[in-house]
């Protein structure tokens, strides 16, 4: 099961990173496109075409440490059942204030 999370978050770390490298290219070269002359809808698509292309290439050859994801996501995961933990100790104590202060009030 541990290996199939670590393989699960490498996967996915790897899908950001080229998601991230492909809009980075994208960003860049549009914009060096513009400064440089006039830019059309063709070569737009040849850019995200070729972004997309070499993103995936390079993705590909990135080397992501699976057990130090895996220690992430751990410390990720129990930060957010601490936090919902609080919203329901919250959520419970609202009610016993109100009925506080109704008592006082009376």
């Amino acid at each position: 099961m541990k290996n199939n999370k670590i393989k699960t978050l490498v996967k996915l770390a790897r899908k950001k990173a080229k998601e991230d490298i492909q809009t980075g290219l994208v960003a860049n070269l549009k914009e060096a496109t513009v400064k440089l002359g006039h830019g059309s809808k063709k070569l737009d698509k040849k850019i995200e075409k070729g972004a997309k292309i070499l993103a995936k290439k390079i993705a590909k050859d990135l080397v992501i440490d699976g057990a130090a994801l895996l220690n992430e996501h751990n410390v990720n995961e129990a930060a957010t059942k601490a936090k919902a933990t609080e919203k329901k100790e919250a959520a419970k104590a609202k009610p016993a204030k109100a009925e506080a202060a109704e008592v006082t009030a009376s």
